[in-house]
This record gives structure tokens, C-alpha cells and sequence, in this order.
């Protein structure tokens, strides 16, 4: 797990405020919550983030998501973002 807390809504909240912090730090942590996060919703909002920032930083782990994610709805929001 990236953010590192019990509450999920947290996690969401930390997640989706990454979009608005540069560097490629930040690009580390938004692909490694798509790619490793357990929680669904946490997974969505870090598309979020993605979906605020260069997509080049980001692509290999929008690829991997688009492809294995679980969620079928994640999947597709990840290739849709890897179209834009």
C-alpha cells in the first residue's frame, strides 16, 4: 500500500491530491497505487490523479492496469486514458 492507513477514505483523499503535486516522485507513487493498491476505490482515484498529469511518466503502469486490473471498469478507464 502507498498511502499507509487504515481509512480508506483517507487513502482516497491522499490519493486523489497527488494530481496537483509535481515530479516524478509523485508519478511513482499515482502508478504504484494503480498497480498495487487492494482497494478498488483507492485504485479509481489514482486514475484520477493520472488522468490530471503527463500521461508519459505514467504509461507503463496505465498499461499494466489496462490489461490485469481486476475491476472491469478500472481496466477501461485506464485504456481510455492511455487514448487521450
Amino acid at each position: 500500500m502507498v498511502v499507509t492507513s487504515d481509512n480508506i477514505r483517507l487513502r482516497i483523499a491522499a490519493v486523489r491530491a497527488l494530481r496537483f503535486i509535481p515530479g516524478q516522485k509523485t508519478d511513482n507513487i499515482i502508478a504504484q497505487a494503480m498497480t498495487t493498491e487492494p482497494s478498488t476505490s483507492v485504485r479509481r482515484a489514482a486514475l484520477l490523479a493520472a488522468s490530471y498529469r503527463t500521461r508519459k511518466p505514467l504509461t507503463e503502469a496505465l498499461q499494466q492496469v489496462a490489461r490485469s486490473d481486476p475491476n472491469d471498469d478500472i481496466r477501461k478507464e485506464a485504456a481510455k486514458l492511455l487514448h487521450d
